[in-house]
């Protein structure tokens, strides 16, 4: 490709970021070559946009259907700040440049997946790679992949759903019915018990171990049924649940869990509240069998701007956590269903740990 006939300003050696000055926008503008049409995702149908920048944040090349995608002269972009591309494309959000300045700092191999134009959704699929000195950045359209993807989706969200209301269904029935029954056996045995002479030592024996197995019944149909849909979260709410959960969790482990919470929180919606119980249940025991010494584990509850928080610190954790905590996102359920409650998970390397922090709103869809 051919290179800028005017010669190009001495750049900084530090990437520009989308927080650049208003007079560096301005210039950066001025050198787009068609800056106020919109952009449109027909270049990128069938074919893969790229372009490559150096250690310094410059263009390197690009090629047309990326240029064409930015709405530049390739000519007038090669050798220029990479913040020349960033803002000839009018994406509202800053999550594809966002992606981008991440995968130049950690300068590993980094793929994530973009939305914009939220009205008429497009997606593009985009790949950073360092490769000798350099870093290529490609994108393609994957609007009709995505498309796919959620129908199934939703389909499997309804499914899911589906399953919720019957192990729902089946808790409450074990809780009223079973267990009850269960409970008025070992009082008939107590009742019989009191009219054996007190010599029948054989009768005396069967009704014990009569008694013992139905005690082991009612504990492990209490257990079930709690497992299937706890029942706190619809008489007292979520903290208490964790709090009775957290309690019997720790008994037998190498584990220091602490829970917090706001003292003036809002009841959470019913979904909300399974969904982040559920993401508890699941998490705790992948941290603590991964950890070869005592598990340190805080949650935190919390409401901010109209969304539930739970946030999980694995405290000291580093590669097994993430490693923990990577598996269940990309592959448990219950990640469609936080999707499906128009929530989002997040997983962070902190100083003090890892951390996986959830948000759902308290208005679910």
């Amino acid at each position: 490709m051919a290179r800028a006939s005017t010669p190009a300003r001495k750049q900084p050696k530090t990437l520009s970021g989308p927080t650049a000055p208003a007079r560096t926008v301005a210039g950066l503008r001025r050198a787009l070559n068609r800056e106020n049409q919109p952009v449109g995702a027909a270049a990128l149908l069938g074919e893969t946009s790229r372009f490559t920048v150096d250690g310094h944040g410059r263009v390197v090349s690009i090629n047309e259907s990326a240029a064409d995608f930015f709405h530049v002269d390739s000519a007038r972009v090669i050798g220029r700040s990479i913040a020349l591309l960033e803002f000839g494309l009018p994406l509202r959000a800053p999550g594809f440049w966002e992606g981008i300045y991440f995968a130049l700092r950690i300068q590993r191999l980094f793929r994530f997946d973009y939305c914009y134009e939220p009205q008429n959704p497009t997606w593009l699929e985009v790949v950073c790679e360092p490769f000798d000195r350099v870093f290529n950045v490609s994108f393609r359209d994957i609007s009709h992949r995505k498309e796919q993807e959620k129908r199934l989706f939703d389909r499997y969200a309804a499914l899911l759903q589906e399953r919720d209301d019957e192990r729902q269904r089946l808790a409450r029935e074990l809780h009223a019915t079973t267990t009850q029954d269960l409970v008025v056996v070992l009082l008939a045995i107590d009742r019989l018990r009191e009219k054996i002479p007190p010599a029948d030592h054989g009768a005396i024996e069967i009704l014990e171990e009569l008694r013992t197995t139905t005690v082991h019944a009612l504990s492990d149909t209490k257990t079930l049924s709690e497992r299937l849909y706890p029942p706190m979260l619809d008489e007292v709410g979520l903290v208490p649940a964790l709090t009775v959960f957290l309690r019997e969790f720790k008994a037998g482990r190498r584990c220091n869990i602490t829970l917090n919470s706001e003292e003036e929180m809002p009841h959470f919606p019913q979904p909300v509240a399974l969904v982040f119980f559920r993401i508890i249940e699941a998490v705790l025991p992948k941290i603590v069998r991964h950890r070869s010494h005592i598990a340190r584990i805080q949650i935190r509850l919390g409401v901010d701007r109209r969304q539930a928080k739970l946030v999980i610190l694995n405290v000291g954790g580093s590669v097994d956590a993430m490693r923990s905590f990577t598996e269940l996102v990309s592959a448990d359920p219950l990640w469609t269903r936080l999707h499906k409650l128009g929530g989002h998970a997040a997983i962070l390397t902190i100083a003090r740990g890892v951390q996986l922090s959830v948000s759902a709103p308290l208005d679910p869809a």
